[in-house]
């Protein structure tokens, strides 16, 4: 990272440090001006296409979002960035571009928490409750370490084959197209015993 990344990542902390919901206005103009001052940085882009998200502004962060994109976001701002601008997309009832830019950050992150929920969103709102519904469950699968639940992994991931498929499997979840937690070896003993 350069110094004069240093003191962008510096100035994006104190407008977010005096950031108040009840009066968004004020952050959305330090970010204005800081986007005036550096026009080609994509982390500024970011962070001032959040501003306006966080204003309720979500026509004009959405292009802003895209602008960031395009100027090389990055990392962790690359990861939340999208996650963040699937959320817009989805709140302007762009459905489908949601679903496509938060599955672009589950293919880049797949074992991120916050993109799988958003993507689970997106997907209801696209008309696809049946694979949000998947991606929750598989979540769930993943993450919570309940006894009942994982003694149950086998049946879910049945569950879960059935809704992407329209009906249940005998495989399980061997059949599942999913790209999150459900598929990877340390969950490989939801399917039925040998």
């Amino acid at each position: 990272m350069t110094k004069s990344d240093d003191e962008l990542h510096a100035a994006v902390r104190r407008g977010w440090d005096v950031a108040r919901r009840a009066d968004p206005a004020p952050t959305v103009q330090y970010f204005e001006r800081l986007l005036a001052q550096h026009p080609d940085s994509a982390i500024v882009r970011y962070h001032c296409a959040r501003a306006h998200d966080y204003a309720g502004e979500a026509h004009l962060a959405a292009p802003l979002y895209e602008h960031a994109f395009a100027a090389g976001l990055s990392g962790t701002e690359l990861r939340r960035g999208l996650t963040s601008y699937g959320s817009t997309l989805r709140n302007l009832e762009r459905f489908d571009e949601a679903v496509a830019a938060l599955e672009r950050a589950h293919d880049l992150f797949p074992d991120d928490v916050l993109v799988i929920c958003y993507l689970a969103l997106a997907l209801q709102s696209a008309g696809h409750p049946a694979r949000a519904l998947a991606h929750m469950l598989d979540l769930a699968l993943a993450r919570i370490d309940d006894p009942d639940l994982q003694a149950n992994r086998w049946a879910l991931g049945n569950y879960t084959a059935a809704l992407l498929h329209g009906s249940w499997c005998p495989d399980g979840a061997e059949s599942l197209e999913l790209t999150g937690p459900l598929l990877d070896s340390a969950s490989a003993d939801r399917t039925a015993p040998a």
